[in-house]
């Protein structure tokens, strides 16, 4: 939002690959944006690397397959029947009530997000969360 107007609009998908390894009694973490072959082996070997920095620790252990963990997703991922546009006015709302106030100059920093990320100990999904916030901050030549 700027000005009372709505200035960009984006909407981004994307997945982030990470695995952790542990080699030693030490762990190793790495990631990866892409999905391909090359990426994906080069992640691991990353973390194998990693790994080698790590401080043994004989704690360390890889749960066993049939041990499920998971997260109760309606406290930590519930579902968001707020439409987009409900969102942007929102956002314009906000930017209104800020730039209203007496002392507030400029209103640069604004905007709503919405994130999910899920998160898995092999190929199905075992935690997720969602995280929603609306930003807005604005500019005063002398403390409000």
């Amino acid at each position: 939002a700027h000005a009372g107007e709505l200035e960009e609009y984006n909407v981004n998908s994307s997945r982030i690959y990470g695995v952790r390894v542990i080699r030693d009694s030490r762990v190793g973490i790495a990631y990866s944006e892409a999905a391909d072959s090359a990426a994906l082996r080069s992640m691991v070997e990353q973390a194998l690397l990693n790994a080698t920095f790590a401080r043994p620790d004989a704690n360390e252990g890889i749960a066993a397959e049939a041990l499920t963990l998971a997260t109760d997703d309606a406290i930590l991922c519930p579902p968001d029947d707020t439409s987009t546009e409900a969102k942007i006015d929102a956002a314009l709302s906000i930017e209104r009530e800020l730039t209203a106030r007496d002392k507030v100059q400029n209103v640069p920093y604004n905007g709503v997000e919405d994130v999910t990320r899920a998160r898995s100990t092999s190929s199905r999904p075992t935690a997720c969360r969602r995280i929603a916030r609306a930003v807005c901050a604005g500019l005063s030549p002398t403390r409000c």
